[in-house]
């Protein structure tokens, strides 16, 4: 289904924008402002964000990090893949559980900061996003987004992505474990 988005007078087919590839989308620039695409884009992945409308993701056995994620089709550049959820933690909980979880003998903990006082815990309660392995060179990124009074993380593609190849996010230093 194709969302009509208007945006100062113009119709703009958010979900079309999303679901094209990058050359396909260059065709609509004659016809409106790049922040008009831009904005209608914006306001398709927090739709998506708000409708739990994730990408066509699967969770797999790697064979050297565990368990990981792939797509199950092709994936267009800024795809919304998943939300990073969990429970919602400060500094005192956060330092705890990592003390805890070490005498649990959990060896894989899935921590992210929103910011530095505030810590996504997603080990026990978390999605599917939690199990996207690092790389140096990755295909997705993690944003920050605030959906009604909330912050949210988001993990975006950052390129086109082939079906079954696998899902990753540079951890660097936001987050632990």
């Amino acid at each position: 289904m194709v969302e009509d988005v208007r945006i100062k007078g113009k119709a703009v087919f958010a979900s079309l924008l999303d679901r094209v590839s990058p050359q396909k989308r260059m065709q609509f620039l004659p016809l409106y402002s790049g922040k008009e695409v831009a904005d209608a884009i914006l306001l398709n992945a927090l739709n998506r964000f708000q409708n739990k409308e994730y990408a066509p993701i699967e969770i797999v056995k790697t064979e050297k990090k565990g368990f990981g994620v792939r797509a199950t089709q092709d994936l267009t550049s800024d795809t919304f893949i998943y939300e990073y959820v969990g429970e919602v933690i400060g500094p005192a909980p956060f330092a705890r559980k990592m003390k805890d979880y070490a005498q649990e003998g959990i060896k894989h903990f899935y921590f992210m900061a929103l910011d530095k006082e505030v810590f996504i815990d997603a080990t026990k309660k978390g999605g599917k996003g939690r199990f996207l392995n690092h790389s140096c060179n990755p295909n997705c990124q993690v944003a920050k987004w605030t959906v009604g009074k909330k912050m949210r993380m988001g993990i975006f593609s950052k390129r086109e992505i082939r079906k079954n190849e696998e899902l990753t996010f540079n951890y660097n230093v936001d987050r632990y474990g």
